[in-house]
């Protein structure tokens, strides 16, 4: 199993504890992990709805790490998509790095 294997796993756990704790059950069923952004896509049980997904964000922000996390709808198959940037050591490149200094 890969390093990002391993790292995608790890978010996948820790979102589904944050919906359980949160009273608003749902498990990650899939997603993506590109270069530049990982997408997950979250079913929440049968009587949750996108919001109380959404009322979520600040808890699964902070349990993954992250500080650019987006929620979306999903489609017909997900209630939500968590989409989020990937770790620099996962990405196939260097990221290009803005700077800012006096002009």
């Amino acid at each position: 199993m890969s390093k990002l294997s391993k790292y995608l796993e790890r978010q996948c756990n820790r979102v589904d504890a944050v919906l359980a704790v949160r009273r608003s059950p749902g498990r990650v069923v899939g997603g993506t992990a590109g270069p530049e952004v990982i997408r997950l896509h979250v079913q929440g049980g049968p009587w949750i709805r996108y919001a109380q997904i959404v009322a979520c964000w600040d808890d699964l922000a902070q349990v993954l790490g992250v500080v650019d996390l987006d929620v979306t709808r999903g489609g017909s198959a997900c209630t939500a998509v968590l989409t989020f940037s990937t770790p620099a050591r996962f990405s196939p490149w260097p990221r290009a790095r803005l700077e800012v200094g006096n002009e």
